[in-house]
């Protein structure tokens, strides 16, 4: 494997480019599977029926929701909570 493409790669890498590399690579793989299923599908589609992959797309994954900062916060908090409760028992 070029070292490029490896793991050690990313070790000078900083946390934020990582994330990034990482969610999206984790798409990637969503499209590709959501393409798989659309192409099963595709030869029973009809002129009426016909869809369009982007269209099939958005209804599969649905809609995306947005949090703002502060409902993540308030989540994060929560978790923790939950999480150093646990700890203690």
């Amino acid at each position: 494997m070029h070292s490029h493409y490896g793991i050690s790669s990313t070790s000078k890498m900083r946390l934020r480019n990582i994330t990034k590399l990482l969610i999206d690579a984790h798409e990637k793989d969503i499209e590709e599977l959501l393409w798989k299923e659309y192409a099963l599908m595709y030869p029973g589609m009809t002129e009426i029926t016909f869809v369009t992959f982007e269209t099939f797309k958005a209804r599969s994954l649905g809609p995306i929701v947005k949090l703002d900062k502060e409902q993540i916060l308030k989540d994060a908090e929560a978790i923790k909570a939950l999480d150093q409760k646990g700890d203690s028992e």
